[in-house]
């Protein structure tokens, strides 16, 4: 589960989280690190709840082929919207959420046919794809 923190030093309040760090094989650590920064069209959530899944196992495993250390786990995540930096209408701060944690390309046939569950580039939030911006994935598309 990830969850914020903030310590109060002489100059400014900084924004830390607590996050589930998968190190190496069987290695998980919980620790503080900083908070993201959202992009447009993105909104942060504050996770409240996170499931663990057949995949997050396999990871622990080592098992996982995309997964690689050092990884913020959990991508089955409930939570708050925390921040938005986008002109949508229909989200607000403060909503409870529920994410999808599937990143597709959107441009295969499965993904055309509304099958993105069967991309041949499927990548889930947190696994694979932009290490910077894995613990960002966890915002709205």
């Amino acid at each position: 589960m990830i969850d914020y923190v903030y310590y109060k030093n002489k100059d400014k309040e900084l924004d830390l989280i607590k996050a589930a760090l998968y190190k190496n094989s069987r290695v998980v650590e919980v620790k503080e690190i900083k908070k993201p920064e959202i992009k447009d069209n993105e909104a942060l959530i504050k996770v409240k709840y996170t499931g663990i899944c057949g995949t997050d196992i396999h990871i622990y495993e080592g098992l996982h082929p995309r997964a690689k250390a050092p990884l913020v786990m959990s991508h089955e995540i409930s939570g708050i919207v925390d921040e938005i930096r986008t002109n949508r209408k229909d989200m607000k701060i403060g909503e409870r959420v529920v994410i999808n944690p599937l990143i597709s390309c959107g441009n295969c046939f499965p993904c055309k046919e509304n099958n993105p569950h069967l991309c041949p580039n499927l990548n889930l939030v947190s696994i694979g794809g932009n290490k910077k911006r894995q613990i960002e994935n966890i915002a709205y598309n």
